[in-house]
């Protein structure tokens, strides 16, 4: 976010955060080229309130820190007396992390961090009212939130009087090149791009072809008892 504020014009930008340095969830290389860009960045610090002038914010208060956990309470942390500081802005970008955002009043029964508690058919505590993906099990992979699409929608099926069957497909399959050797991809430099920009679109324009593994024989050793019996059948 502080990278792409320098890129959108920000004549002064800060990231504020309460990790040490050395334990900054960035990667390194993020870091290094932030403060290479000019970002600058106040570690240690535990922002308590924002004050706003017509509706605009204007400065944030905070206080540095030794440490800080998460406790039954919520955020416990180790104040350094005497390290209030007050952080003029005019914009204020919030980069904590993500989560639900529901609350008791959406109706349903919550879990952990304001998810959905579902049952194994990704149903809720409302008859009729199924979940899944982040709304269930936070952040995760893509691939996993279409696996539990694909569960609850089946789940919803015989909810609605089917069979659960949601085998359908509304595209026709693509058949995959024979080929998986060297495939010839181009790097067009792009100038608005961060240093690893080109070479991520480089890489990305490979495909390991993983559908393939569905169609190539399974190698047969001649530990395989089919093989063994094979040979004995053919008088080897």
């Amino acid at each position: 976010c502080a990278r792409i504020a320098v890129r959108a014009g920000a004549k002064r930008v800060r990231v504020a955060c309460l990790e040490s340095r050395v334990a900054m969830l960035a990667e390194k290389d993020e870091i290094t080229a932030a403060l290479s860009e000019g970002v600058e960045i106040i570690n240690g610090f535990s922002s308590l309130s924002a004050e706003k002038k017509d509706g605009k914010v204007r400065s944030i208060q905070g206080v540095l820190i030794r440490s800080f956990k998460f406790g039954p309470n919520g955020l416990e942390i180790d104040a350094i007396s005497g390290s209030e500081q007050s952080l003029e802005t005019d914009t204020l970008i919030i980069a904590i992390g993500q989560r639900i955002g529901l609350e008791e009043s959406f109706g349903v029964k919550l879990g952990r961090g304001g998810s959905v508690a579902v049952d194994s058919s990704m149903s809720s505590s409302v008859p009729g009212i199924f979940a899944g993906g982040d709304a269930v099990t936070g952040t995760l992979s893509v691939v996993e939130a279409i696996a539990s699409g694909r569960k609850a929608a089946s789940s919803i099926d015989l909810f609605l009087g089917g069979d659960g069957v949601i085998d359908e497909e509304y595209c026709d399959p693509v058949e995959p090149s024979s080929n998986i050797g060297n495939q010839e991809f181009s790097m067009q430099p792009r100038s608005e791009c961060f240093g690893g920009c080109n070479e991520a679109l480089a890489q990305s324009q490979r495909c390991l072809q993983c559908d393939l593994r569905l169609k190539i024989s399974k190698v047969k050793m001649w530990t395989d008892p089919s093989f063994k019996k094979a040979k004995r059948e053919a008088g080897a």
